[in-house]
């Protein structure tokens, strides 16, 4: 136990303390690498922070219209801002900053086992490894997301509220929360979460807490509410319009949300240490930690389910309970262990085993067999189901696909043109055109649709719009993609026979890479939907497309 009541969990570790932990914080690392990756997403966060840095406001799309807010991390888009100001990579640095998050909580995670809950060394490295070894922790300490400095916030507000030892320490924890209520939309209700857990917790330990917690609430709340006036004042809308894109409560919305988290628990087997961890939680003795923590873990779970889940792989939303139950985990280690070396070393052996079966999804082998899996298909974009990895693994290519698809279409346009697209972010980032989004994260007109009458899609995705959606906006370009010279007769057969066609050409590019533009599968080509010019007729338009496609085709 600590001998100082007050001292943090900055203690100085021994040297032996911090050897051990660098050994067990080396997986994590290697397994970040290998999933070092920029999710698609991530790149609207960046366009908001460039034009930040660049003098244009916090907005998307340039123009004198009303800004639409598509962005839910305001302080995260604050960061990268800084980022785009000194012109360093933003496809580097912020990903960089990730990992030093996903770092720091490791560290203080290990350093709270082993001064605050007084856990000896072997079973605060098997914690620290049980948690860095995690898939998800992994593939969410880059992405370019704030997913794991949002984690970070939610663990040093919990710390400081609830673990620390006889008293709060409500200015570090009031900044936590403020900051934590900065990070992410929802982050000012696990802010006041935090302090109505606090409460509980120190009611059951009998200490004090009623002027902590005021603090603590005047810091949190009177610092989001300025922030909530300036950002009203420039938005006009109480929430970010990314909550009205994709938040449409109903019955079929919980239902997939309820089926997100069955899909994370099959698929990271080791969620499912909360169900013991119950009874280790509410031993005699733990109470006053032990239920704060089971309250944590299962509020992401709860908060998972009412939004009906997340298209991204790996489960994001499940973060905070994974950490919350390594706590759980450390525990069991120490029970379960007692005072027996033998019995310790048996106990270690069959943890690191754990560990190995935990990290096996990170290379898509699954201990839940997949037709145990397929029932619980959430992503009703696609019809079948992929694990996993091989989302993530469809998510890093199509991100890597669509930056090139960014870059080729600022080439091939010129300022003040306009595009439809669904995936907004690397193509939206690298062409700089003004964007309409099919999916409504900065288009209000899509954000404000009625949609109970749909069928529900992939998390996210329910208000998703046809391009021809934008008709009356005349858009510059209606559709846009990359494809190999197998597909671009299809695909340009296919929009000859849109609706729009009398309005719309196609136009197709050859990807030249140095001397060689054929990729494995053939040449590749930039292929567009351009408005034709005033006047212009459109069947001579098609005649020239459809001549030249006959050129390249040989006949």
């Amino acid at each position: 136990m600590l001998q100082n009541p007050h001292s943090t969990y900055l203690r100085k570790c021994h040297v032996s303390d911090l050897i051990c932990f660098t050994l067990s914080w080396v997986p994590y690392a290697l397994l970040t690498y290998r999933f070092w990756w920029v999710c698609d997403d991530a790149f609207i966060s960046f366009r908001y922070a460039r034009n930040w840095a660049l003098g244009n406001g916090l907005r998307y799309n340039l123009g004198d219209h009303i800004p639409v807010e598509g962005f839910s991390n305001f302080l995260w888009v604050a960061v990268c801002a800084v980022v785009e100001y000194f012109k360093l990579s933003i496809t580097f640095w912020p990903l960089m900053l990730s990992f030093l998050c996903g770092s720091t909580l490791l560290y203080l995670f290990f350093n709270t086992l082993r001064y605050r809950l007084a856990l000896n060394l072997p079973q605060s490295c098997m914690a620290v490894l049980f948690l860095g070894c995690s898939p998800p922790f992994a593939v969410w300490s880059t992405s370019g997301l704030e997913t794991m400095p949002f984690t970070l916030l939610i663990f040093i507000t919990f710390e400081r509220l609830i673990l620390r030892r006889h008293s709060i320490a409500p200015i570090v924890a009031g900044i936590a929360g403020l900051a934590l209520g900065l990070m992410r939309t929802d982050g000012i209700y696990w802010a006041i979460l935090l302090a109505i857990i606090t409460i509980i917790s120190r009611r059951l330990a009998s200490q004090k807490y009623r002027r902590e917690i005021f603090i603590f609430l005047v810091i949190t709340l009177v610092g989001y509410g300025i922030y909530w006036v300036c950002r009203y004042s420039y938005y006009y809308l109480p929430f970010s319009n990314t909550t009205y894109a994709k938040i449409d409560l109903s019955a079929a919305t919980l239902v997939r949300g309820i089926y997100y988290v069955i899909i994370q628990f099959l698929t990271t087997n080791t969620l499912f240490i909360i169900a013991p961890g119950f009874f280790v939680a509410l031993s005699k003795g733990r109470l006053p930690i032990g239920i704060p923590i089971l309250i944590m873990s299962m509020a992401a779970i709860a908060y998972s389910i009412l939004t009906s889940g997340d298209f991204m792989p790996f489960g994001r939303f499940l973060l905070p309970t994974l950490v919350f139950n390594t706590i759980l985990f450390a525990w069991m280690l120490k029970d379960v262990g007692g005072q027996s070396t033998r019995r310790r070393i048996s106990v270690y052996a069959i943890a690191l085993i754990v560990i190995g079966f935990g990290v096996l999804p990170g290379w898509d082998i699954n201990m839940v067999p997949e037709s145990f899996r397929v029932p619980f298909h959430f992503r009703h974009n696609s019809p079948d189901y992929h694990s996993e990895y091989a989302i993530w693994h469809f998510a890093k290519r199509n991100s890597e696909s669509w930056v090139k698809e960014g870059k080729l279409l600022k080439k091939h346009t010129k300022p003040g043109d306009s595009l439809v697209e669904g995936p907004i972010g690397a193509v939206g980032y690298y062409s700089g055109l003004f964007i309409y989004d099919r999916n409504g994260l900065v288009n209000r007109e899509v954000a404000f649709m009625d949609v109970k009458n749909r069928p529900p899609r992939s998390p996210g995705h329910d208000k998703k719009v046809r391009p021809e959606f934008f008709i009356n906006k005349k858009p510059t370009i209606m559709f846009s993609c990359l494809v190999t010279d197998q597909e671009l007769s299809l695909h340009i057969q296919r929009m000859k026979r849109r609706a729009i066609a009398n309005h719309y050409v196609a136009e197709y590019f050859s990807i030249s890479e140095g001397n060689d533009n054929r990729g494995p599968s053939g040449s590749e080509y930039l292929l567009i939907l351009r408005h034709i010019k005033e006047g212009a007729n459109p069947d001579t338009a098609w005649h020239r497309v459809m001549d030249s496609l006959a050129e390249i085709n040989g006949y």
